[in-house]
């Protein structure tokens, strides 16, 4: 991976991609691994794949939550069949969780839906918290990067592809696999990310971030946290320093197509534009510019039709701006 020293420009990137020109040519060169806790393995889901039984197809956040937290480990329908072989011109899909949400309580509608559709779909559980394999993707982000790599090699061993799609959702649709990308060569790997919600800059969390800043929570809070491996929730904040270091000198995207797919009414990653990334490669969406009457919230998004045609697009090559039949999404039932 290639490195370069601290300098002028390191000290100006640092500050946030949010600032950077639109005009930017090329991305910068990649900074070194920060130091980080690598990723806790689960005894249900090991290796990422869960170990509970198939679910049903549930196509609300509210049902597949409740039943997430009842039956931790839950696979969902037609997800991590490591003998399915991608039909020709398809790569394995990835659906990519965020912090405290198991690939069941994300991925039930959508990934029965892909799978009708022929595609081979993996939804895995890293790096969960100490007391309950429920809540997964909350250690260091870096260290739940690093195991989603290894989640990624498994595949392409397993269906013979070169490359992956991914579509993520909140953490997994932005800073998991930005440091996948940045830390670990992700870009190799990764053809198209399709990000739902993603955080990429931060995020205030209603003004949360304000007294976490106050009470020195990388000091005070983040080392008790690490003891239960669940740093990954403030390592979102927008004033924790991770996220500096994920800006830093940008992200080389290599050939990694990324589609941003943005809602005006989340009440977790806030501001929502959080989630644009100004350069090259980049495709940022905000949903209610397509489809006005779309309430959808964080939370449920990943249940949100309109933004499920969005993404097939994308995969399909297409406009996701155009064609899409709008639907009326409320909020949390979408």
């Amino acid at each position: 991976m290639r490195r370069i020293s601290q300098g002028l420009l390191a000290a100006f990137a640092a500050v946030s991609l949010s600032f950077v020109s639109s005009a930017v040519a090329l991305a910068a060169p990649q900074t070194p691994i920060p130091d980080y806790t690598p990723a806790r393995p689960g005894e249900i889901n090991k290796e990422g794949i869960p170990g509970g039984k198939q679910g049903a197809h549930i196509d609300n956040f509210l049902e597949a939550q409740t039943f997430s937290l009842k039956n931790p480990g839950t696979n969902p329908k037609g997800a991590n069949d490591f003998n399915c072989k991608p039909k020709p011109g398809q790569l394995p899909l990835i659906l990519l969780s965020g912090t405290g949400e198991d690939a069941f309580k994300v991925w039930a509608d959508y990934s029965p839906r892909f799978k009708e559709l022929g595609y081979c779909v993996f939804a895995p559980n890293l790096n969960t918290a100490s007391f309950s394999e429920s809540q997964t993707y909350t250690g260091d982000i870096i260290g739940s990067a690093e195991a989603f790599g290894k989640f990624v090699q498994m595949v392409l061993k397993a269906t013979g592809a070169s490359k992956v799609n991914v579509i993520g959702h909140s953490q997994g649709a932005g800073t998991l696999p930005l440091a996948y990308i940045k830390w670990f060569d992700g870009y190799k790997y990764i053809h198209k990310l399709i990000g739902l919600a993603p955080g990429n800059h931060g995020t205030t969390v209603l003004g949360l971030d304000i007294p976490y800043k106050y009470l020195n929570g990388e000091g005070n809070m983040d080392p008790w946290l690490k003891k239960v491996n669940m740093q990954g929730w403030t390592q979102q904040m927008k004033s924790n320093s991770f996220n500096k270091q994920l800006d830093a000198n940008n992200i080389d995207f290599g050939e990694v197509q990324y589609t941003t797919i943005m809602t005006k009414y989340d009440e977790i990653i806030t501001p929502y534009t959080s989630g644009i990334i100004n350069q090259p490669g980049v495709n940022n969406i905000v949903i209610q510019d397509v489809c006005k009457q779309d309430f959808s919230d964080h939370l449920s998004f990943s249940y949100d039709n309109n933004a499920f045609q969005m993404a097939l697009a994308v995969l399909r090559d297409q406009d996701p701006t155009k064609n899409i039949k709008c639907e009326f999404v409320p909020p949390l039932f979408a």
